[in-house]
């Protein structure tokens, strides 16, 4: 279904990241289409979870216990569309101590988002190289403080030295502590009279 949708120009949003993925972890959609063995199948996913569990806990230090999986399975009669037939790629997070694992729509918005933001800029990296100036509205506002460090290490590691980087935050764990110069404060600074009434707009 994702192949017809990708000849017909019409992948959404998550389609572009399962794509971006793939490329991530060195496979393509059509490569993934015409596993039908079971070995090369095996191997090939294995692989595919060895690479992408090092890029992203490199980088996520809340549990370093987890393990990305990856899974092509029949889709299930019973499950909603489209999961409901062809081969269905699923990724679950296994917990390494506790030796069980859930469907990454079960773990944290912030995880999720973190996940996607990985693999999304890997693709848009390998695109465009060093020529991308990231402009961030917001980001990783689902994730708690120490999360957010995280993401000020990613920043600073793997996207700084090659980019400028802009973002806007209300967060103050997203002001880089070592660099608090790179802050700015934005005011919409109106001038007002003695009664409170709106003078004059002066902007940003």
């Amino acid at each position: 279904q994702m192949l017809t949708k990708k000849a017909a120009d019409n992948l959404d949003r998550n389609d572009q990241v399962f794509i971006a993925f793939l490329g991530l972890v060195g496979t393509t959609l059509e490569e993934m289409a015409k596993l039908d063995k079971f070995e090369p199948m095996i191997a090939k996913l294995e692989g595919v979870s060895t690479r992408i569990s090092r890029e992203i806990f490199t980088y996520w230090s809340q549990n370093k216990n987890l393990k990305v999986q990856f899974r092509l399975d029949a889709g299930r009669s019973g499950d909603p569309a489209p999961y409901n037939s062809g081969n269905i790629l699923r990724t679950r997070l296994e917990n390494t101590i506790h030796e069980v694992s859930v469907s990454l729509d079960d773990r944290s918005t912030g995880f999720v988002w973190f996940f996607s933001f990985l693999v999304l800029f890997s693709q848009i990296k390998k695109m465009y190289g060093d020529n991308v100036i990231l402009l961030l509205d917001e980001p990783g506002t689902s994730l708690h403080a120490k999360a957010q460090e995280d993401l000020l290490r990613y920043f600073k590691e793997k996207l700084i030295p090659h980019h400028q980087v802009l973002y806007t935050t209300h967060s103050p764990f997203m002001v880089p502590a070592d660099n608090l110069l790179a802050a700015r404060t934005v005011e919409d600074v109106v001038k007002r009279d003695k009664q409170g009434n709106i003078e004059e707009v002066l902007g940003t």
